[in-house]
């Protein structure tokens, strides 16, 4: 039974990662993509606008890292949970199961917080643009 276990806790694993990768590629591509259609004005902002969008892809990437954790720690922990294993094993999952969500939370803030920096220099540099236009 323990064998049959670690097997599937390894497929899922593999899984996981896989689709994970994938995501992420699929996401850059598509991040890409719509970064030609961009509005030129923020293509000609200053370099900070480049480093916000390094940051963001990945975060972004980390963000997709996170929920694959997150989803893996809650089978582990329902698979635990139903096998009945010993209490020790329930509470450990348990943990993993919060410190994934918990570091997913943290990747969502910080996510958060370059949207607002990429908008900001968009902003500026569009004011900038007016100004030199005016």
């Amino acid at each position: 039974m323990k064998t049959l276990l670690k097997t599937l806790v390894t497929g899922l694993v593999a899984c996981n990662v896989v689709v994970a990768l994938v995501k992420a590629v699929q996401k850059e591509k598509k991040e890409e993509e719509d970064g030609l259609e961009n509005d030129s004005v923020c293509d000609e902002a200053s370099n900070d606008v480049e480093d916000i969008v390094d940051a963001w892809n990945k975060v972004n990437a980390e963000v997709e890292e996170r929920k694959s954790l997150v989803k893996f720690s809650r089978g582990l922990f329902n698979s635990i949970k139903e096998n009945n294993t010993d209490l020790s094993g329930w509470m450990k999952a348990t943990k993993n199961m919060y410190d994934a969500m918990t570091r997913l939370d943290d990747a969502l803030k910080r996510r958060v917080e370059i949207e607002s920096k990429f908008e900001d220099a968009c902003a500026k540099a569009s004011l900038s643009k007016k100004d030199e236009m005016t």
